[in-house]
């Protein structure tokens, strides 16, 4: 069954991965407003949102924040239809390392 994306308001955790860069692509394309989450870092890079077309990049409310800070996430929440969470480490060490307390 084909899920019908257009006008939902959509959250994209860790949208500047590989995988999530290519989902917020296709649901733009579906017609979904996508709000995309990306770490934030003091480059203001977005990640592989960056090799998505100009066009679509436009489309998209670009949300920089941390998922362990309770108050990015809520806010980054509000009205959504939907949510995928694919904000990750990256590092496996490191999320040995440093575990969330």
């Amino acid at each position: 069954m084909k899920m019908n994306w257009k006008g939902k308001q959509v959250l994209v955790t860790g949208a500047g991965g590989f995988i999530a860069s290519h989902l917020v692509e296709r649901l733009v394309t579906e017609g979904a407003h996508v709000r995309a989450f990306v770490r934030y870092n003091s480059r203001n890079d977005v990640g592989a949102l960056r090799l998505i077309p100009p066009e679509m990049f436009l489309q998209l409310e670009i949300i920089q924040g941390d998922l362990r800070d309770v108050e990015a996430v809520r806010s980054a929440t509000r009205e959504v239809d939907t949510i995928f969470h694919l904000g990750a480490l990256i590092a496996i060490p490191y999320s040995y390392i440093h575990r969330a307390k």
